[in-house]
């Protein structure tokens, strides 16, 4: 019901769903009504099981963000392939990133390893 009540023209999105029923198929809902034009979100997904599903979902939501991306993704039940995965399509053109991947214990090496590849020197 929120993703169907989002505007178009959004630029900025704030979005607590902290400890939300939230699973897979909602996170998946929610990305793809999220306006294209936004240059800023803050979404916070934390205690929410949407696991690699919800977090392959934000993958492909990430790619069109321009300005600042605030991702609290602590304790969504993700693997490190789909954490991997979302750093990998952060766009070069993030001037602000906050990503917290807290107790997600098959979350290692492998993303911080992504992130570093992908910050400016």
């Amino acid at each position: 019901k929120i993703a169907a009540a989002l505007p178009t023209n959004l630029q900025t999105l704030s979005l607590t769903l902290a400890g939300c029923e939230l699973g897979p198929t909602g996170c998946s809902a929610l990305c793809a009504r999220v306006p294209s034009r936004l240059h800023h979100l803050e979404l916070d997904l934390s205690s929410c099981a949407v696991g690699d599903v919800g977090v392959m979902a934000l993958s492909q939501l990430v790619k069109r963000w321009v300005r600042r991306l605030h991702l609290n993704l602590t304790e969504v039940a993700a693997t490190d392939f789909a954490a991997t995965c979302l750093v990998d399509v952060l766009p070069t053109t993030l001037e602000e990133l906050t990503l917290l991947l807290d107790f997600n214990p098959q979350v290692g090496d492998s993303v911080v390893t992504a992130l570093s590849g992908r910050l400016p020197p």
